[in-house]
């Protein structure tokens, strides 16, 4: 990060294009998912395999601060053009797709959940920590199962959202097991932690 905290240039470009374009920009830039998502976490990982049968498209790791363990967030990228809702308040297409895929994710976990728990050991291994003694313990953790996971969907922006839109998604939050955001609240969300940080 640079010492001035600020974001990286390029966003309202990425987000102007297509889907891959604000993927490429956000694998190219991860302190933006790091500050927007989880400003405590140690690892951001690209294209995460779960298996051979799903790929998300970041992992983000950070040690869970309500007990023993790791916390995983896998991250759904979809289209900053997407709209979430059609007029008649329903879910759209791509809103759905995205939902599909995260309960396909958790339900492979699910069946799989050592194999998992492993398989973050092992791509962890392959991050540089500062601290010898929490690299330790965290692929301890891994290797011992204490791996817990949460689900993010970033897509659309804001301005496609209608007052009775943002309600449906409140509803979501608090009835689904993942998240769902915009990409403009997690621009939002990443310049607050930056300018707190720039306060400190």
């Amino acid at each position: 990060m640079q010492s001035s905290n600020r974001l990286p240039q390029g966003f309202e470009s990425a987000v102007a294009g297509t889907e891959q374009d604000v993927c490429a920009w956000l694998k190219a830039n991860p302190v933006v998912l790091r500050m927007g998502l989880a400003p405590e976490s140690f690892a951001t990982l690209v294209e995460y395999r779960l298996g051979s049968d799903y790929r998300a498209d970041f992992l983000i790791a950070r040690s869970d601060s309500n007990a023993f363990g790791v916390q995983v967030m896998l991250v759904e990228c979809e289209s900053p053009q997407h709209k979430l809702f059609t007029k008649s308040g329903d879910v759209t297409a791509a809103l759905n797709h995205a939902i599909g895929q995260v309960r396909c994710w958790q339900g492979w976990i699910r069946a799989n959940r050592s194999y998992f728990a492993r398989s973050v050991a092992q791509a962890l291994r392959k991050v540089r920590f500062t601290d010898a003694w929490k690299r330790k313990h965290i692929l301890d953790y891994c290797l011992d199962g204490y791996v817990a996971e949460e689900y993010v969907i970033v897509i659309g922006r804001r301005a496609s959202l209608s007052e009775r839109d943002i309600k449906h998604l409140r509803n979501a939050k608090l009835s689904d097991s993942y998240d769902i955001i915009t990409y403009d609240q997690l621009i939002e969300r990443a310049e607050d932690v930056l300018r707190w940080l720039d306060n400190q």
